[in-house]
C-alpha cells in the first residue's frame, strides 16, 4: 500500500485483496472436498482443516491481513463520505467481508503480542467496515476477542468503542433500529452478550 494512500489507491488495493483472499478461500474449499470425504462430522472437518493449514503459507495470510489493516487505518482517518464509500465497496465483495470478519481476531493476536492500541482501533474499524453484512451475531464474538485482548494487555477499550462507533453506520440491517453497527460498538458493554459472555471472564471466581 502507498505511503500516502488516496481513496483510489485504497479501492484498488481492496480489489486485489478480494482476489487474494478468494484464492485462499478456494484453496480451503478444495481441501474440504478432498479431505472431508463429503462428510461434515468433526473428524472429517478437522482433517480437512489440518490439510488446508499445512498447505497454506501462513506468512501470505498474515501479509494480506497487514494490508487489510492499512485499509482499516485509512478508514479511521477518513471523512464520512469516504467511510461510506469504503463500506459500500466491500458490500459486494464476499471474500473481503469474510476477511473483515476474521480481521478482529488477527488484530487481537497482534494486540496481545505488541500491546499496541492501534490494533484495537483497526480491529474495531474492520467491524465498522463489515457493517453486520453477514451475521450480526459474529460481531459480538469479534468484539469479545478484541475487548478481552485489550484488558489482558492493560488497555481499557471503552473510549475506543465509543469513538470508532461514531465512525460506523447507524443503519440497522435487522427490523430492530438498535442493531446498527454504531450501536453495537458504542453499547457493547451494556449488552446482554457482554454481561453473560465477557464480564465473567473479567472477574473469574
Amino acid at each position: 500500500m502507498p505511503n500516502d494512500p488516496s481513496i483510489e489507491n485504497i479501492l484498488a488495493d481492496l480489489a486485489v485483496l478480494q482476489i487474494e483472499f478468494q484464492k485462499i478461500q478456494s484453496h480451503c474449499d478444495d481441501s474440504l472436498r478432498a479431505h472431508g470425504s463429503g462428510n461434515f462430522d468433526e473428524d472429517s472437518l478437522s482433517a480437512a482443516s489440518e490439510a488446508w493449514q499445512s498447505s497454506t503459507e501462513p506468512n501470505n495470510t498474515h501479509s494480506l491481513h497487514q494490508r487489510l489493516n492499512g485499509v482499516c487505518s485509512f478508514y479511521l482517518d477518513s471523512d464520512n463520505a469516504i467511510r461510506q464509500r469504503i463500506r459500500d465497496t466491500v458490500a459486494a465483495q464476499r471474500s473481503i467481508l469474510d476477511a473483515l470478519h476474521e480481521h478482529p481476531g488477527w488484530c487481537a493476536k497482534q494486540l496481545k503480542s505488541t500491546a499496541n492500541r492501534d490494533y484495537l482501533r483497526t480491529g474495531l474499524a474492520a467491524i465498522a467496515i463489515h457493517d453486520n453484512r453477514i451475521d450480526f451475531r459474529d460481531t459480538f464474538t469479534a468484539l469479545a476477542d478484541l475487548y478481552l485482548a485489550s484488558i489482558e494487555t492493560g488497555i481499557q477499550p471503552s473510549l475506543d468503542l465509543y469513538k470508532v462507533g461514531a465512525l460506523a453506520s447507524d443503519l440497522s440491517r435487522t427490523k430492530w433500529p438498535q442493531d446498527s453497527t454504531k450501536n453495537f460498538l458504542q453499547h457493547f458493554e451494556d449488552s446482554a452478550y457482554f454481561m453473560s459472555e465477557v464480564q465473567p471472564r473479567l472477574n473469574p471466581k
